[in-house]
């Protein structure tokens, strides 16, 4: 690949990644609802709400941006405009021009179908290995962290392709810098409970 789309590439990534679907969809929920309300409607039918769709239209949507966009990457372009477009995808993810770069530190779903593009079975431990952090730690911010510490552990343990481990240190990073002063909040305070702590304290 020459230059030129190597540089259209990451430009589309940057443009895809910034788009905040979940600000989106239910800006067009509100469309439909105010064309549904001018329209006539017999009684004898039925209306469902479009609400649970266009939530999970959005989250679907999150998903792709990290499997669609590596997947484009991974089969037309070398190695390092993969690397770019990772780093590229979740700062433009995370600090959108379109909500005014602000850090909405919203991770989880393009991570998942980023790390579900990297190695299959990771589309079930990735979330499950969240969850499982999350709740033990007390915090979904640092179940997060942990969760990427995890998956390079298991990059590594498993021995799969070098990149995936360069993948995983720029994941940490943006992670890291976009939680930052709020990770070392929560630790010098008192939320940093464990599920056991917790409910110790609520048998005292």
């Amino acid at each position: 690949m020459g230059l030129i789309q190597i540089v259209l590439y990451l430009v589309f990534v940057a443009i895809v990644a910034a788009i905040p679907f979940d600000i989106v969809c239910p800006w067009l929920l509100n469309k439909f609802r105010e064309i549904d309300s001018q329209l006539e409607k017999p009684e004898t039918l039925l209306y469902m709400s479009k609400a649970p769709f266009f939530a999970f239209i959005a989250k679907v949507l999150d998903f792709a941006k990290g499997y669609g966009l590596l997947f484009v990457g991974f089969y037309y372009f070398d190695e390092l405009t993969v690397l770019l477009a990772v780093g590229i995808m979740l700062v433009a993810h995370n600090w959108s021009p379109a909500t005014k770069f602000q850090n909405r530190k919203h991770f989880f779903l393009i991570l998942w179908g980023l790390y579900s593009l990297l190695y299959v079975p990771f589309f079930i431990v990735f979330p499950i290995s969240f969850i499982v952090f999350s709740l033990v730690i007390n915090s979904f911010m640092v179940g997060l962290i942990l969760n990427v510490i995890f998956m390079i552990l298991c990059v590594w343990f498993l021995q799969l392709e070098p990149i995936f481990l360069l993948i995983n240190f720029i994941v940490f990073v943006v992670t890291f810098i976009a939680f930052g002063i709020q990770l070392f909040q929560h630790f010098e305070g008192e939320n940093n409970l464990s599920i056991l702590k917790s409910f110790n304290n609520r048998s005292v």
